[in-house]
């Protein structure tokens, strides 16, 4: 069985070959320049890095997708122009099917990498999982036996706009359109926008959060900004760990590999009276950037298999 995972996220998207369950090639493309141009060109481009990867005419079996929400699981649709404009509402999904002529999913890319950190990863086996995602947004998944946690009409919770924070002082509604919002003080940007002013000018955003990890041990202030970003993410974290009361919770995301620098500010947030306090493991996810392609891998796996089990 030969299935391709994609991870569509804000700034990159990641393409991942499984051969019967083990990674066998993979892609990397900025998100936005598969993006440029008319339906048609962002299209071609995808399904040029799949036929690339899995030449010859049979192609791949399936092909699983992980996009940050809202998506659309049941009719194979991104609804997200606030942080993936170029692949939201086109009918990625069909499109993809019509030109592969295979079984093509989207499901949110939180629960993508829970998957994926679930199967081969920092979440191997455990019953209740909650991974959270820190990168251009911010997402969660809880995973009970592997399966995940849906709301109504088969939705994915958000949990990046969980209204957390009060609005004094608050730089306005989120993009979502509620104040307060989890994301935009716990995504990857909050944690650059902390550290860019405590590093040398001309520092390039796509080096501030690791230069910043550089000269964590040498100044206060930049420990500080660390703490500060941990406590943001530890307040949206304790809503989720009060409600579902998980068995362990894995970071992942592009921030993950940074956890701990900004624990001890994540941790005082979770502090509760013993009664109230589900104690949960708390880890980095281990697989890395790649936890969301391998996980929509997985689940393109498991559709073949459900479909094959229902005939």
């Amino acid at each position: 069985m030969i299935v391709v995972g994609i991870d569509i996220g804000g700034t990159a998207t990641r393409f991942v070959v499984t051969e019967d369950g083990h990674a066998v090639a993979e892609a990397t493309r900025l998100t936005a320049e598969l993006g440029a141009g008319p339906a048609t060109a962002r299209m071609d481009r995808i399904s040029k890095v799949i036929t690339g990867l899995v030449p010859g005419a049979a192609g791949p079996d399936a092909v699983g997708i992980g996009a940050s929400g809202p998506v659309d699981v049941q009719n194979g649709e991104i609804l997200n122009p606030a942080t993936l404009p170029w692949f939201s509402g086109i009918g990625l999904a069909r499109t993809l099917r019509e030109r592969l002529g295979k079984p093509v999913l989207i499901e949110n890319d939180s629960v993508a990498c829970a998957v994926g950190e679930y199967h081969g990863g920092a979440g191997r086996g455990i019953q209740q999982l909650l991974t959270i995602t820190l990168g251009t947004g911010v997402g969660g998944a809880l995973l009970v036996g592997g399966r995940p946690f849906r709301a109504g009409h088969n939705a994915h919770p958000e949990c990046g706009h969980i209204p957390v924070f009060g609005v004094d002082g608050d730089a306005g509604p989120c993009y979502c359109g509620l104040p307060g919002c989890w994301e935009p003080r716990a995504s990857r940007r909050a944690l650059e926008a902390l550290l860019m002013p405590l590093l040398p000018a001309r520092t390039p955003l796509s080096e501030v959060v690791r230069e910043g990890a550089a000269r964590y041990s040498a100044h206060t202030s930049v420990r500080d900004a660390f703490h500060q970003y941990g406590t943001a993410v530890g307040r949206g974290l304790a809503c989720l760990q009060t409600l579902y009361g998980p068995e362990r919770i894995v970071v992942g995301g592009s921030v993950a590999k940074h956890l701990a620098l900004f624990r001890e500010g994540l941790e005082t947030e979770l502090s509760q009276d013993p009664i109230y306090t589900r104690p949960a493991k708390i880890v980095a996810a281990t697989l890395g950037e790649s936890a969301g392609a391998l996980g929509a891998a997985a689940l393109a796996e498991r559709l073949l298999r459900d479909s094959t089990s229902a005939m």
